[in-house]
């Protein structure tokens, strides 16, 4: 390693604190995502029951409980 390959601690602290704030950036970004990724989740869960009353009917167990009445 030579002498002129380090570099001085005020740009480092500086790199550092650069570095921190993107994490910091990323990381909501990432949090965003989970969040979006869940609603995405839940509307494909209605969509496929929805889905599945358009194409089977009714499910199984309130054909049932509509016959006991």
């Amino acid at each position: 390693m030579d002498y002129n390959d380090i570099r001085p601690y005020h740009e480092l602290i500086s790199e550092n604190e650069r570095l921190e704030s993107m994490i910091h950036i990323y990381q909501e970004e990432i949090d965003i995502n989970i969040k979006k990724i869940d609603e995405l989740k839940a509307e494909i869960t209605f969509l496929r029951e929805q889905l599945e009353y358009k194409t089977l009917g009714p499910p199984i167990y309130s054909q049932e409980h509509d016959n006991e009445d």
